[in-house]
This record gives structure tokens, C-alpha cells and sequence, in this order.
């Protein structure tokens, strides 16, 4: 929890799909330093720790786990930053004002009626397991059916941004309602905080999608040292960048039985994100093709500014280089406000970590090549962020070409990113609904699992 605060900056975020009331937290040492600790007053999540830098009137504050960043200027009065947010690829506008620190008022409770509730039919216990070259220590929670095994087993593999061990988003609990609808079919589930989250250490800084696979199979390797457990019948479940994560780590260790993707890509990082900046406003209902495209052109230039930048050129080269292309070639009339040098600084800033490009290049369809288990992919057909239609058919080669013929990919009618059952797919509906996870994909994942260590305990 960050000590109480000397300053507080909050500030709504615009960010198409909602609305987003955020806060960053200023804080001093008995040194001096300052930190910034953020929080999104909306999603009811915080505590991020920021790493802040002034220079001048120039204000940047650095959040690595959400992969973040704010970059603005302070007026000559001292009391508002306007710059922008730049996450997920996209550069945002962003004005913070000086303020107090008084908390919001409690929100009030939202049904979601999947949540697990005690008691339960299965065991649960808290462990911990060690992903030794990366120095990361991994809590979780392992849930045991009732009777003396061995039993089958999963790892729940989390999506991208910092996730706690249930995966927990407008307070719906995917992980929870996995492993519980899992483990009362008779399947051991092991589910963990990501790195600096809840019970697990952060490792070290600049980790990419390679280290955090690595997560994955420090989880396999605990599951396969416990007595009530089968060794020869381990999968993994991941979900969005969870669900690339277990195909690479299952590549890996040929000792993996299975892996379940849900809402996974098929193509890489920098067609996903291109893919999700005209579907993600299409189904908010902005359709004005100016908007859209001034939109992508945005991203495509920032991306391909730090792809052509050569080796060694710093973040303020890049960001320069980016603002220059951006003035030359982005159409239309500048919404209000718009400051396309902090855009480009906070953009470059976020797309030139190490994650990032690695996720921007990375093809997911490579490891699912040469997996030899079964593989099953589940994409919703209201995915605004993974787009069945550009994801499902290299999917769908890759898993041909692998060959192992239990392997499925299938089109989920009418759900969304989060298995939920939706109405558009849109991102504003993931709070609405009062569904967690569709019960058609909790059925199709458990009884396709069901399928495969039943065939695996019989050889």
C-alpha cells in the first residue's frame, strides 16, 4: 500500500470505448525521491507504481505494469499536466489537475453470480513455485479434487497487463470460475499472480513474452512434482496472451499433454493491435471513416517507427522521428487538444520496451506448428480484440500442418473476448454483463479435456 500522498494529479481519460477516471499519487521518501503510484479510480484498481521523471516543465510518469506511460507539461501555474496516455499501442490525450487525496466513495457490489462460492467439493491450498532463471517466485492456488488421485492437471495462463491469480476485471473472476468448474470434473487446476502481483515477486525489469512462458513451465514443473498428481497428464489453459504464452512454453517441454487457447491470435502483435484499433471502435458504434483511419494511420506510424529505427537509437530519436511522420501523414483535422509530440513520446515510449517489440514481431503460429499434443483454440465471434476473421485461419493451418488430429479450432457464435455471451463485443459490455464465462465454453473446454486424459490415461 503507497504512503499517504504530498501531491495527487487526476484526470479523466477519454478512452472511446469509456470513460476512465484516473489518479496518480505523488509521494516522497525520507530521501527526497518521489514516486508515483496510479490508480483507475473507474476499474477499481491501483496501487501501480510509476516511475516518475521531471525535467523542466516536462512531467513523464512510467507505469511498467500496465505498461503505461504519461507524458505531459505543467502550466505556468502549477496546477494541471496536459499530455497524453499512451497503452496498448495507442496514444491518448490526457490532462491531470492538482487535487486532493480523498478516496472515492465504495462502489456498489455488481452481481456476478459465476463467482465461486465456499463450500466447495474439492480442495484448495496455497503454493508457491520457483522460476529459477529469471529469480521469480510464482503464488497461486491449487485446487484438488476430492479422492486420492493421481489426477489430471492444468496451469491457468493469464492474459497480457498485471493479472492476480483469478484474472479479476470489472470484478468478474474468469480464473476462479475456470478452475472451480474444472476441478469439480475431476481436474487439478494450478492458477498464480503474474509478476508484482498479489503473493509473486516482480523479477527482473523489461521482461518479454519468451521470460514470462517461462512462468508457465515453472508452474508445469510444480504441478508434475506432486503426488496427487499425474506427470503424463499436465496441460496448459491460457487465455489471450496466456493462450500464446502455452503454446510456447509447450514447446518447449514435450512432456505437455494438451493446450486449451482461448480468444489466442493466429497473427502477430502488430496486426492484432491494428485489428483491434478499428474493432474495438466499430463496436462502440463509431463508424466515421475519417476517425477510424486517422486512428490506424496513427499506430501504423508509430510502429513502424520503431521498426525502422536502427539498433541503438533512443527513445527521443524515435519519438521526434514519429512526431515528423505523424505531421506529414495523418489525415483530417486534429481532434481538440491533440499534442502530436507528447502522442509520439508516450507511443514510442510504451512500443520500444522490450514486451512490446517483441510482441509486435512475434508470429504465434510458429510453436503451434510443432506442437505434437492436442491443441484446442476457442476464439467468440464478437471478439473486437482478437477478430476471429483474421485469427482463425492461420489458426487453423498452423494446427493442420501440426497434424495431431484431436486438435480443433472453432468459432464461438455471438461470444466475446471474454468468453462472455454479448451483444456488440464491445469492450464498455465487459462490466454490463452479468456473465463471467459463457457456459458453452466452460463445457466445450472441460469435456474436450475430459477427452484427452481419458485418452492419456489409458496408454
Amino acid at each position: 500500500m503507497p504512503p499517504p500522498a504530498d501531491e495527487v494529479w487526476a484526470g479523466t481519460l477519454n478512452a472511446i470505448v469509456q470513460k476512465l477516471d484516473l489518479r496518480f499519487r505523488i509521494t516522497r521518501d525520507a530521501a527526497g525521491l518521489r514516486t508515483a503510484w496510479m490508480d483507475s479510480l473507474t476499474q477499481q484498481v491501483g496501487g501501480f507504481r510509476g516511475d516518475l521523471g521531471i525535467t523542466g516543465s516536462t512531467w513523464t510518469i512510467d507505469v511498467p505494469a500496465v505498461r503505461g506511460r504519461f507524458a505531459g507539461t505543467l502550466s505556468e501555474d502549477g496546477k494541471t499536466l496536459a499530455g497524453s496516455w499512451a497503452q496498448s499501442g495507442v496514444s491518448l490525450p490526457l490532462s491531470l489537475s492538482l487535487g486532493d487525496d480523498q478516496p472515492p466513495p465504495p462502489p456498489a457490489a455488481k452481481p456476478r453470480p459465476q463467482t465461486p462460492r465456499p463450500p466447495f467439493p474439492y480442495a484448495s491450498e496455497e503454493v508457491s513455485f520457483r522460476n529459477a532463471a529469471q529469480d521469480v517466485t510464482l503464488a497461486g492456488t491449487l485446487t484438488l479434487p476430492e479422492g486420492d488421485g493421481p489426477f489430471p492437471a492444468v496451469v491457468l495462463i493469464s492474459g497480457s497487463g498485471p493479472q492476480d491469480r483469478d484474472e479479476t476485471l470489472f470484478e468478474h473472476k474468469p480464473f476462479a470460475v475456470i478452475a472451480d468448474h474444472l476441478t469439480r470434473r475431476g481436474i487439478a487446476v494450478l492458477r498464480y499472480d503474474d509478476r508484482g502481483v498479489g503473493g509473486s515477486t516482480a523479477g527482473p525489469p523489461d521482461a518479454t513474452s519468451e521470460d514470462l512462458a517461462g512462468d508457465a513451465l515453472a508452474g508445469w514443473d510444480c504441478l508434475a512434482e506432486r503426488a496427487e498428481i499425474d506427470p503424463q497428464r499436465i496441460g496448459f489453459v491460457g487465455h489471450s496472451e496466456g493462450a500464446m504464452l502455452a503454446t510456447m512454453a509447450a514447446a518447449q517441454n514435450p512432456q505437455v499433454a494438451c493446450v486449451v487457447m482461448l480468444a489466442g491470435a493466429g497473427v502477430d502483435g502488430k496486426q492484432v493491435l491494428l485489428s483491434q484499433g478499428q474493432r474495438v471502435l466499430e463496436a462502440e458504434g463509431l463508424s466515421i471513416p475519417e476517425q477510424l483511419n486517422r486512428q490506424r494511420v496513427l499506430q501504423e506510424v508509430l510502429m513502424s517507427t520503431v521498426e525502422d529505427a536502427p539498433p541503438g537509437a533512443s527513445p527521443a530519436t524515435m519519438a521526434a522521428e514519429a512526431a515528423k511522420r505523424l505531421r506529414e501523414t495523418l489525415p483530417g483535422e486534429p481532434p481538440p487538444g491533440e499534442d502530436l509530440d507528447a502522442l509520439a513520446e508516450a507511443g514510442i515510449a510504451q512500443l520500444a520496451t522490450p514486451w512490446f517489440r517483441f510482441f509486435l514481431e512475434y508470429d504465434p503460429a510458429t510453436p503451434l506448428r510443432q506442437l505434437a499434443c492436442p491443441v484446442l483454440a476457442l476464439v467468440g465471434s464478437n471478439d473486437v480484440q482478437v477478430d476471429a476473421a483474421i485469427n482463425l485461419p492461420p489458426l487453423r493451418a498452423a494446427v493442420a500442418e501440426a497434424g495431431n488430429p484431436a486438435s480443433a479450432v472453432e468459432e464461438l457464435p455471438g461470444l466475446n473476448h471474454l468468453l462472455q455471451t454479448s451483444t456488440t463485443g464491445a469492450v464498455s459490455e465487459y462490466d454490463t454483463i452479468e456473465e463471467t464465462i459463457a457456459a458453452e465454453a466452460l463445457e466445450r473446454v472441460g469435456s474436450w479435456l475430459d477427452e484427452r486424459f481419458l485418452s492419456a490415461g489409458n496408454e
